[in-house]
């Protein structure tokens, strides 16, 4: 079967995306890693942030 006159065929996605994808996702799993890792976890540590940066009233919620 030949090609019709004035159609274009269209192209194949290439592998080319598939780096770049594997790049974003590395970079989306190691801030969310680090996230985990640099975020307190602990209510008393939140707390500790908390009234270093606001008054006592507004952190009694921990």
């Amino acid at each position: 079967m030949g090609q019709v006159p004035g159609r274009v065929r269209p192209r194949r996605r290439s592998q080319v995306g598939a780096p770049r994808r594997l790049i974003g996702l590395t970079a989306l799993a190691l801030t969310l890693f680090s996230a985990l890792l640099l975020a307190p976890d602990q209510p008393q540590a939140q707390a500790e942030i908390c009234q270093r940066h606001n008054g006592a009233a507004a952190c009694r919620i921990w």
